[in-house]
């Protein structure tokens, strides 16, 4: 009888490893984009679904996250080269007051749609911070999201790293 509690010991033991084996971020590469629930467009036409044939980049950013405001004129060199893929910015983990300030600062050099994430649940619960950010594992800002033109997630990264361009430019229609 001494073996039945080891052998329920090991089978308790290789039932959580298979389980933390199976962990990890919820949406990656290759995933179905999840909607873009934002509460505000500062910038722009409201992007309401992905459309199929149409590459997207969407870039969480704040108004106080310095290698967010250095990748500003980085993502506008892309959507001028890009014409025909649709660039959002949404504001996440922000004030909304403080995030209309410095767009309205920013003036036109922000060549791309902005947004302010729906902050219902609380700043730290944003809907485009929790479906996106976090359901991708993401604890840090900038962080960019390629869209593909079948609307999956094509590559993640910061947006200045030079894959994201290499995405844009291989996940056309």
């Amino acid at each position: 009888m001494p073996r039945t509690p080891r052998r329920a010991s090991s089978a308790a033991i290789a039932l959580m490893l298979a389980g933390l084996a199976s962990c990890g971020p919820a949406l990656g590469v290759g995933d179905p984009a999840p909607p873009l629930s934002v509460s505000q467009w500062l910038k722009g036409d409201p992007v309401l679904a992905f459309k199929t044939g149409t590459v997207y980049v969407i870039e969480c950013w704040a108004s106080w996250c310095g290698p967010c405001r250095a990748a500003i004129p980085h993502l506008s060199a892309l959507q001028k080269k890009y014409p025909e893929v649709v660039f959002v910015s949404v504001n996440v983990w922000d004030q909304p007051a403080k995030a209309e300030a410095f767009f309205k600062q920013m003036g036109d050099r922000m060549h791309y749609r902005v947004a302010l994430d729906d902050l219902a649940d609380g700043p730290e619960r944003g809907k485009v911070a929790t479906a996106w950010l976090k359901a991708a594992g993401r604890n840090g800002i900038p962080c960019a999201f390629v869209v593909d033109g079948r609307g999956r997630i094509a590559w993640i990264g910061h947006p200045m790293d030079p894959g994201m361009e290499q995405a844009i430019g291989s996940r056309g229609k």
